[in-house]
């Protein structure tokens, strides 16, 4: 038996390569030669195996990966165009059967106005490579908008390449729509009737302002962007405090600054603000309201008041003065008044005691008239003498039987209701309402007086007096 190792490229043994006779016979040279060379062979056959049985199984791995793939993927010729294979994620998503697909060239994937570009880019692609975003018209029509990867491959000899492609229709839909809304925001802005800043959180740098902010504070918002916001308040203590309230509330609204413009000239500001997202980071949106010709119009209006509060000061005293006149007048008046009437008085009550036999009817009617005319006069002067005192009385509240006092006050007037032939009509039920006495007493007897002041000269005088309650008062008429 003649026998020799196969080994393979790396010199490990794969088995044995042997030869048995029948006669045991010598190994010649030629012998060995031709075993050798037969080994060798065998290590051939064995690798070419085994390499073909890898490549099987590494084909069948990447079929499996590439129909299995939940992103549609292709394959395409470079020299033709022609596709060579798509997985299921690829008919799914476009609509076409297996063997429709196989007979599209990669360019009838793409609208007309991009085909011209893909054509011309495909021939530069080498490797790996992303491709770029583009539009693929979907059997029905409809277009998506993909992202691309591709890289080189061999397909059974054909000089290949295998793309993987991502729908980003939604994606691109969502940014269309935020650029949209950014669009139509910035336009709100740049349209508003007041000035607006944005400033970012961490440094106070200004980011943004619209159109009536550079209007306001004098400046461009090439010159005004990246500038810091305290450098346009007045005082940049405010903007720390300000700054601080809007960290602990999220949101100030009508705070009233100081602030200046780039020239420096300061001017009110009502500041309303909220912390926003702007460029990726916190920053704060403010709305600003020039109130300085409110706060103008405020000042003017400060010292009007002040002007004011010194003529009613002066005013006051003056009617001060005056009432304190008026109080001496009425009790000097009372007091030089009150001396006559009491003569009057007197002299006519001796004269009715002593004389009376004398004096006939009439005589004695006349004097009584007199009588009554100066205790009239009398109650006028105390009334008098009341009121000039009534600014300076407190008030006494209490508890009011207004029958029994409206009574007494026609008690007092019942000679001259009586002489002159007045019909008295009162209509009060019983009633306590809580009043000054001495104060609703003289408001009476005034209304009286004048009822029957004004009735003089009626032919059927008549005097009617009622009470209206309401909710928490009643309402006495005349």
């Amino acid at each position: 038996c003649w026998s020799e190792p196969i080994l393979s490229s790396d010199s490990r043994v794969l088995g044995t390569f042997a030869v048995y006779f029948s006669v045991p016979r010598d190994l010649g040279a030629d012998d060995d030669k031709l075993l050798r060379t037969a080994a060798n062979l065998a290590a051939l056959a064995i690798h070419s195996k085994r390499t073909e049985q890898t490549l099987r199984e590494s084909e069948a791995r990447f079929r499996l990966l590439f129909e299995r793939n939940p992103a549609p993927m292709l394959v395409y010729e470079r020299a033709s165009l022609r596709l060579l294979a798509v997985n299921e994620a690829f008919l799914r998503q476009y609509g076409y059967s297996r063997e429709e697909a196989l007979v599209l060239l990669l360019p009838d994937l793409y609208p007309e106005p991009e085909k011209a570009a893909i054509v011309a880019l495909i021939p530069q692609l080498h490797g790996h490579a992303y491709v770029g975003e583009w539009h693929h018209r979907r059997k029905d029509g409809t277009l998506i908008n993909i992202v691309a990867y591709s890289h080189d491959i061999d397909l059974e000899g054909r000089d290949a390449r295998i793309a993987v492609l991502h729908d980003i229709t939604q994606r691109k839909q969502a940014e269309d729509a935020l650029r949209q809304s950014e669009l139509r925001y910035r336009t709100l802005l740049e349209t508003a009737p007041f000035p607006v800043v944005i400033t970012r959180l961490r440094d106070g740098i200004l980011r943004y302002g619209n159109r009536r902010a550079e209007a306001q504070f004098g400046i461009k918002r090439e010159q005004g962007i990246g500038q810091p916001a305290s450098d346009f308040y007045l005082d940049p203590a405010d903007r720390d405090r300000f700054l601080e309230r809007l960290l602990r509330e999220t949101t100030v609204t009508d705070e009233a600054l100081r602030l200046r413009a780039a020239d420096g000239a300061p001017f009110w500001a009502q500041l309303s603000a909220a912390i926003i997202e702007f460029e990726g980071e916190p920053a704060i949106f403010t709305s600003i309201n020039d109130i300085s010709a409110r706060k103008q119009a405020e000042d003017e209006v400060r010292q009007l008041n002040i002007v004011l509060e010194q003529r009613v000061a002066e005013r006051t005293a003056q009617l001060q003065a005056v009432n304190k006149e008026l109080e001496t007048f009425a009790y000097s008046v009372s007091h030089d008044l009150k001396a006559p009437l009491r003569g009057i008085d007197g002299y006519s009550q001796l004269l009715l005691e002593t004389h009376a036999a004398e004096l006939d009817e009439e005589g004695r009617t006349f004097l009584a008239n007199i009588r009554h005319g100066a205790r009239q006069m009398a109650r006028l002067i105390e009334d008098l003498l009341a009121y000039s005192r009534i600014e300076r009385r407190v008030l006494q509240t209490d508890q009011v039987d207004l029958p029994r006092l409206l009574q007494t006050t026609i008690a007092e007037r019942a000679e001259e209701i009586a002489a002159r032939g007045v019909t008295m009509k009162v209509d009060i039920p019983p009633q306590a309402v809580t009043a000054d006495r001495d104060g609703l007493a003289m408001a009476l007897r005034n209304l009286l007086d004048n009822a029957l002041k004004f009735t003089r000269d009626a032919l059927h005088p008549a005097i009617e007096i009622g009470i209206r309650r309401e909710a928490h008062s009643c309402i006495l008429w005349v």
